[in-house]
């Protein structure tokens, strides 16, 4: 790989990280005021929240936003507009960010994309895990578009069913879409038209299957 290549490689991923990370306006209050100030919600209130959290995903996916579409979008609490990007990121923020809910702070680096600065975000508050979600968590996908690489894609929970059936939405080639996940049955693509793990990764076969490209799941609670 050339002098030129390898430059501008690193810029293109310095230059998304520092967007995202600036573009969204996080940063390490939220963390402090957690700290010194936060209290357990009851049940009652965490489900109130993940209704919530569930309606503002639910309502850009009926928007049919395309990917990486630019949306300028108003938080109705605070009368104020921000944009955003709706790449897979840009999406768990707009949710977020329009729920009220400012999860994230300025922890960017040259090695970190914006899935990536969720993930750590979450792991800062030891929010990560490998269980059953809850809607209104989200979840880390690995090698979604290379072999090698981690934390790749990020998704956010709208519903789990009986059979363990995972439903999330997140932001890809096609726009907002639904995706399964089933880790009590990761080999098995649908049965009975019913769909317990969807592709994320194409052309190669069964390990582009959501369950092969788990990774964990992550919460604000």
């Amino acid at each position: 790989m050339s002098f030129y290549v390898r430059f501008f490689l690193l810029l293109e991923i310095f230059m998304s990280t520092f967007l995202y990370a600036n573009t969204y306006n996080y940063n390490k209050e939220y963390e402090e005021n957690i700290k010194n100030n936060s209290k357990p919600l009851t049940v009652e209130e965490q489900n109130l929240v993940r209704d919530d959290i569930v309606k503002w995903a639910s309502l850009y996916l009926e928007k049919g936003y395309k990917y990486k579409e630019k949306v300028t979008l108003t938080n109705e609490l605070k009368k104020e507009e921000k944009r955003f990007i709706f790449d897979c990121s840009g999406f768990i923020a707009a949710v977020f960010w329009s729920a009220d809910i400012s999860i994230f702070e300025k922890q960017a680096s040259l090695s970190q994309t914006g899935t990536t600065t969720i993930y750590n975000t979450l792991k800062r508050f030891n929010k990560i895990y490998k269980s059953t979600p809850s809607k209104g968590d989200v979840i880390f996908f690995n090698r979604t578009t290379k072999a090698e690489k981690p934390l790749s894609h990020v998704g956010l929970v709208v519903d789990v069913n009986e059979n363990g059936t995972v439903t999330f939405i997140h932001a890809g080639s096609r726009g907002l879409t639904k995706g399964y996940i089933n880790l009590n049955y990761p080999d098995l693509y649908r049965t009975n038209n019913v769909i317990f793990n969807s592709y994320i990764r194409a052309h190669v076969g069964d390990k582009g299957l959501t369950s092969k490209c788990f990774d964990s799941f992550g919460t604000i609670f």
